[in-house]
């Protein structure tokens, strides 16, 4: 496994962590977590082109998670 590939996966992991960590927030610093996340991604798009669409699919995928993970706990006790 190269270095890019290693910083790619690790990436992706930080997405998807930062997604569920935001689901477990309380509702008002959810939304600004959210807000800034889509802000940091537009704004590497607009210098660097880095295909933001896949790093924010990877934080909605972290939001699902966690959303399915705080209802199933939610529902235990």
């Amino acid at each position: 496994m190269n270095l890019l590939s290693l910083k790619s996966k690790l990436s992706s992991i930080a997405h998807v962590l930062y997604g569920i960590i935001t689901s477990f927030a309380p509702w008002y610093l959810a939304i600004i977590m959210g807000f800034m996340f889509a802000l940091y991604e537009l704004d590497e798009e607009m210098h660097i082109k880095d295909r933001a669409y896949k790093d924010i699919r990877e934080y909605m995928l972290g939001l699902v998670i966690g959303a399915i993970i705080y209802i199933g706990l939610n529902s235990i006790v």
